[in-house]
């Protein structure tokens, strides 16, 4: 379920952020232990993430004007969404991924 979300998500911002400028600039889906993964987009001026943290077990939407992009980034929070499925998984899924694109609106 969370791929579905994560994926969900990932394909409606790069909709949504490449209407507006943005590029992908990094993304990485290696996290063996807690299989987190993150993108990056920027548009030269400002930088967005999406996140999944396993470790937390939370869908994350952050930015950043802190260019370039680097491993001292300072990150602002928009959207922590908890994962916590429901009975009916398709419903969630939808939900949740519509809550995270709603941040950026």
């Amino acid at each position: 379920m969370i791929n579905h979300i994560y994926i969900a998500v990932k394909q409606e911002l790069v909709e949504r952020l490449g209407q507006q400028g943005y590029v992908i600039i990094e993304e990485r889906e290696n996290d063996r232990v807690y299989d987190s993964k993150f993108i990056v987009w920027s548009n030269d001026k400002d930088l967005i993430r999406f996140t999944w943290d396993g470790k937390e077990n939370v869908f994350l939407i952050e930015v950043s004007n802190d260019l370039p992009i680097s491993p001292l980034t300072t990150w602002s929070g928009l959207c922590v969404e908890s994962f916590e499925p429901t009975s009916d998984p398709c419903v969630y899924v939808y939900n949740t991924a519509a809550k995270i694109v709603k941040t950026l609106e």
